[in-house]
């Protein structure tokens, strides 16, 4: 644990002291599981982090991000989680972007009464972005992530997002 918390500290230190972008925005989840009794909890998640785009050719970019995001509904925070995306974005033409890609996940704080997660969470997301301006981009982004249960291996808890967020890139 010590370490996977390392790794990911030395990669959000490199990503803030280079070509970063700022990122912040929120979202509506869908949390199910087998064991919680319910299909779906309805949740709002809300993130910030920063973001990095190495060039790869004209129309292609690799996309590093990293994010903290908290997961809230009925008054209950149910998840606390960094997370680490890598992304492959293509660019449709000179302001549409489209990214697929996928996340690691490491729990901060997890409030489930009935079950309890296991590791790091893992999952992809895809997404598309218009540049407003040459330093911000609307976007939005469905994510979905898994985490193993402590209490039953053959079970997840999955947790679906549709977010929306704005990019700033400072100059």
């Amino acid at each position: 644990m010590l370490k996977k918390l390392f790794i990911i500290t030395l990669l959000i230190t490199k990503l803030a002291y280079s070509n970063t972008q700022l990122v912040g925005g929120f979202g509506f989840s869908s949390i199910n599981t087998p064991v919680l009794g319910e299909n779906n909890i309805a949740a709002k998640t809300i993130f910030t982090g920063i973001e990095n785009h190495y060039l790869v050719n004209e129309t292609d970019t690799l996309l590093v991000s990293a994010l903290v995001s908290s997961t809230k509904g009925s008054g209950i925070n149910y998840l606390d989680e960094i997370e680490l995306q890598i992304g492959f974005q293509k660019t449709l033409n000179l302001r549409h972007y489209v990214t697929v890609g996928f996340h690691l996940t490491h729990l901060l704080n997890e409030n489930f009464d009935n079950i309890q997660l296991a590791g790091a969470g893992f999952g992809l997301n895809l997404g598309y972005a218009y540049q407003v301006t040459p330093s911000m981009a609307l976007n939005v982004q469905l994510y979905s992530n898994a985490y193993d249960l402590a209490s039953d291996s053959t079970a997840n808890l999955n947790v679906h997002t549709f977010r929306s967020f704005i990019s700033i890139y400072p100059k």
